[in-house]
């Protein structure tokens, strides 16, 4: 976070110097440089934004309860000594 700020700072200096010596020399171009640094240290900021939003989603833990997740699943998943088994004939009588 402390990376970010000083570079943040370190911009907005910079575009701060860049629009006194624009004033100072009359070049409208210093002006357009000044503003894109203005506008990249808005974007260092966004960025920065954008992740910390991301990051703390990401790293949420969510957990459900053991009785919520046997809801979930079939009942066939918890019981060891079921086996399932059809024959064909038995097959073909539930597609028909």
């Amino acid at each position: 976070m402390f990376a970010f700020l000083i570079i943040v700072i370190a911009l907005i200096i910079w575009s701060l110097r860049l629009i006194q010596g624009a004033v100072k020399l009359r070049d409208s171009s210093m002006i357009l440089a000044s503003t894109l640094v203005a506008i990249s240290a808005g974007g260092v900021v966004a960025v920065y934004l954008l992740m910390d939003g991301y990051m703390s989603y990401f790293t949420t833990i969510h957990t459900l309860p053991m009785d919520e997740v046997s809801q979930l699943l079939p009942n066939i998943l918890y019981e060891p000594d079921t086996t399932v088994s059809i024959g064909v004939s038995e097959l073909a009588r539930f597609t028909n």
